[in-house]
């Protein structure tokens, strides 16, 4: 019945209230929770956008070398590249690095970065292990003076650093057996090509080229030795084999000849050990007149040392020589060597081939 009129209406109950309120309550509680929700789902997605991002977006700096120290720890290492800015953020490098495909394994080392890697690929680096190396390029024939200026000048470290470590570095006691203990190292740095990381020291290259003259050219000499000749006169032999010839080929034959001098007691003339001496492309007059036991052309027999380091081409020359009768040879204009038994066919062979 509708309330008659001027009387007041009737209200609800207090249940009826209570009810009501509840309702209103319920329904403010699902709008927050629903907004909460939407706004954790944002915060995830945002999170989620930005480890992603920084995961696989490029640091951005330029080619960096950084040197990771041993023992150092996941964060420690985020902080360091951090700095150089090739990773956006050190707390989520050490957190993936940790628990992503690396597990935590990074290791020690000089490293070359690019500025364009990403994070992922920096910590695939480093759990690999790709230090950065350099090639050096230890050619055939050079002095330890020279091979001192070459390490230098490929931008490894002084040729200072080389010489010191060539002088001190000992030999390996399997070379020491078979050559003795020679005056100096020179001889044995095989020439090669060697792969040096950009933190190595002069001294492990040093040990690596004299190892590796132990395990390639060592066992040369297990065979018998012309000429009566120790292991480490023949080495000397080879040193002045490897400059006297121009032509692979020919260095067999040359080894002959000085064999054939060895033999009867004449002496090598040989310019490459006065070379050796003084320095010089060429020798000079006075340069000739030098009394050392390095110029062959005044003093018979061999030199003390090896003049340089040999190939293993002319090491083998000088164990395996081409079997002749001859004494003298010189090098033509034209690159060949030309061999003579007698100093009056030498000498036509220098007004043929010289002149």
């Amino acid at each position: 019945m509708p309330p008659v009129s001027g009387q007041r209406p009737i209200r609800p109950s207090g249940h009826a209230i209570e009810t009501v309120e509840r309702r209103n309550s319920k329904h403010l509680v699902r709008r927050v929770g629903l907004t909460l929700l939407i706004m954790l789902a944002v915060a995830l997605v945002s999170v989620s956008a930005w480890v992603s991002y920084s995961i696989s977006a490029p640091g951005g700096s330029a080619v960096q070398q950084i040197e990771i120290k041993p023992n150092s720890s996941l964060q420690a290492i985020g902080d360091q590249l951090e700095a150089a800015k090739l990773i956006r953020s050190s707390a989520l490098f050490a957190i993936y690095a940790k628990f992503g495909p690396a597990r935590g394994s990074l290791k020690p080392g000089p490293y070359q970065l690019k500025g364009s890697m990403s994070m992922n690929q920096v910590i695939d680096y480093l759990a690999a292990g790709k230090i950065a190396m350099r090639s050096f390029v230890a050619k055939d024939g050079l002095t330890i003076a020279q091979l001192a200026d070459s390490y230098a000048s490929q931008g490894l470290g002084t040729d200072t650093e080389f010489r010191t470590a060539a002088t001190n570095v000992a030999l390996p006691i399997a070379i020491t057996t078979i050559f003795g203990k020679p005056k100096n190292n020179e001889g044995f740095l095989l020439a090669d090509t060697y792969q040096v990381a950009a933190n190595e020291t002069a001294q492990s290259v040093v040990t690596r080229m004299l190892n590796n003259f132990e395990t390639r050219a060592l066992p040369l000499f297990a065979t018998p030795i012309p000429g009566r000749l120790q292991p480490y006169q023949a080495l000397v032999l080879a040193s002045i084999v490897e400059k006297e010839a121009g032509v692979y080929e020919d260095r067999a034959g040359i080894a002959q000849v000085f064999y054939n001098r060895l033999k009867i007691g004449m002496k090598l003339e040989s310019d490459v050990t006065v070379i050796y001496l003084t320095g010089r492309r060429e020798p000079t007059a006075a340069d000739l007149a030098i009394d050392s036991p390095y110029n062959t052309r005044r003093n018979p027999g061999l030199p003390p040392t090896p003049i340089d380091s040999p190939s293993l081409a002319a090491i083998q020359a000088a164990l395996k020589p081409t079997p002749s009768s001859y004494l003298f040879f010189i090098g033509g204009n034209d690159g060949k060597t030309y061999f003579a038994q007698t100093y009056a066919e030498h000498n036509i062979n220098i007004q043929k081939y010289l002149k």
